[in-house]
């Protein structure tokens, strides 16, 4: 029974991501000293695999921030640049961004192996969310990023609107600020989003400048945890 997804593979493909255990099917191999299984959605699973040179700028990433003692520590704290986030996930497929951050790269019994495996999964999560608007900032100049954090840029004159256009937001006649998130806000968006700091992109209506503006919230810095499991039998030296 546990071999038995309980949704379609479309569900898989394009629904809800969560809980996973409602997506995953297995064909049964055999049962000799090992039970042996294999994914009967292999061809998703290969296709979502992240590319060598991406896992590399991750683990880049991570790098500077890891803790001196792998073993023993908690929890880190890894900042993501917006535009960086936006050229790395150009890089991706769909399958890629969707499910690349929850599968295995290394031997999980590795302690660094671990931390990288929880920023995988945390970067790629918090980046989904939003992927569109990330890889939208990703082609922003650093004079236009400058701007964007003052008097703003306006979109369809000087910014593109590259976002899905059946967007909520409209963008094209809006003024774009980044800003950051009030202290009071992050207790909800947390709840609510992946992340544990974001930056709110502000759009506010050329024809009403004193209209309230239409937030969408991207994440900046993800907290990581380690999953360490208790080993059935120990690892081959």
């Amino acid at each position: 029974m546990t071999t038995v997804a309980t949704e379609t593979r479309e569900r898989l493909l394009y629904g809800p991501i969560n809980p996973t255990v409602q997506l995953t099917r297995w064909e049964w191999g055999d049962a000799g000293e090992f039970l042996r299984f294999r994914s009967a959605d292999r061809d998703a699973w290969r296709a979502a695999f992240l590319p060598a040179e991406v896992l590399d700028t991750l683990h880049a990433w991570l790098a500077p921030r890891l803790p001196q003692d792998l073993a023993h520590a908690k929890q880190i704290t890894v900042p993501l640049d917006a535009r960086q986030c936006g050229g790395l996930l150009k890089r991706l497929n769909y399958l890629q961004r969707r499910w690349g951050g929850v599968l295995t790269y290394g031997r999980p019994v590795d302690e660094l192996e671990r931390w990288r495996a929880s920023f995988h999964r945390e970067s790629l999560a918090a980046l989904r969310e939003n992927a569109r608007f990330y890889s939208w900032l990703g082609g922003l100049s650093d004079e236009q990023w400058a701007q964007a954090h003052g008097k703003g840029l306006h979109v369809g004159v000087e910014l593109a609107p590259v976002p899905n256009p059946d967007d909520s937001v409209p963008l094209s006649g809006n003024t774009l600020h980044i800003r950051a998130v009030a202290q009071k806000q992050k207790e909800g968006l947390r709840a609510s989003l992946p992340g544990s700091d974001w930056c709110v992109l502000e759009f506010v209506p050329d024809s009403n400048p004193d209209a309230p503006p239409q937030p969408r919230a991207l994440a900046t810095q993800v907290n990581i945890r380690p999953l360490r499991l208790d080993q059935l039998v120990p690892p081959p030296s």
